[in-house]
């Protein structure tokens, strides 16, 4: 009778043990669904640079599937221009262990560049050394459309100092905020 009682208990603590370790599962699978859905590439990077975890947002924004990055570099898909800044940039946020946002050009799988906004963080496992965690968000399209208006800004500028005419802006103060060339000489 004592034996048997010792089997059901053990029995019940095993079960007990199951039963949270597929509480865990489910809510670990729940987590790893939700990061796979989010528009943001979120990837994980071990301390050599090597991708560890990359969400499904790759295939979408740079056309790589998450098990065609696993086990390579991060910096293979940087644009040269910026690969020895991003390893300097890496090196110090790995020795400093702060935050870090930065900007890069990753290369698309059709060959095209991206431009991204990546915030990252460094954190140490105790089983796995230090780890870097990635959230970047694509900001191509933010990036052209600021070029166009700085390109747009500009033609307007040299078209307002090549003008044969008076042109000065005003604010409500009566303060002048620009005066064309034109102006200038009409004044002198």
């Amino acid at each position: 009778m004592k034996n048997s009682n010792i089997k059901s208990s053990e029995e019940k603590e095993i079960a007990q043990l199951r039963k949270e370790l597929e509480a865990a599962l489910v809510q670990n699978n729940e987590y790893k669904s939700l990061i796979d859905h989010i528009n943001d590439l979120v990837c994980e990077i071990d301390e050599f640079g090597v991708y560890t975890y990359v969400n499904h947002q790759f295939k979408e924004t740079l056309g790589y599937e998450p098990e065609e990055l696993l086990g390579h570099q991060a910096t293979e898909t940087i644009h040269p221009d910026d690969l020895l800044k991003s390893k300097e940039k890496y090196e110090e946020v790995k020795r400093t262990l702060e935050k870090s946002v930065d900007i890069w050009r990753f290369r698309h799988k059709n060959g095209n560049y991206h431009t991204l906004e990546s915030r990252s963080t460094i954190y140490e496992d105790a089983r796995k050394g230090k780890r870097t965690v990635a959230i970047s968000r694509d900001i191509t399209e933010q990036k052209l459309a600021e070029k166009k208006l700085l390109e747009q800004e500009e033609r307007l500028f040299r078209l307002t100092e090549e003008v044969p005419a008076l042109l000065a802006l005003v604010n409500s103060d009566l303060t002048y905020e620009f005066v064309n060339r034109g102006y200038e000489h009409f004044l002198i």
